[in-house]
């Protein structure tokens, strides 16, 4: 099996410290190799289904997000 890091994403979840805080998605990146095959969107759905399974978290903010985002 050939393992590459393609993408990331990081996230603060200061909700599960603070009710009612925001989940923030502070960074989320995809290698230009492997842009435009819908690794980012993946990546996002997971995140969000993580943490809606969690159930604490009701709000999920994007930190200054690009255009393209």
């Amino acid at each position: 099996m050939n393992n590459k890091l393609v993408a990331y994403a990081t996230t603060f979840d200061e909700f599960l410290k603070v009710p009612k805080a925001p989940l923030t998605i502070s960074q989320v990146l995809v290698l230009p190799p492997y842009q435009k095959f819908g690794i980012g969107g993946t990546l996002l759905e997971t995140i969000y289904n993580h943490y809606i399974r969690i159930q604490k978290c009701l709000t999920i903010i994007v930190e200054d997000p690009a255009e393209d985002f």
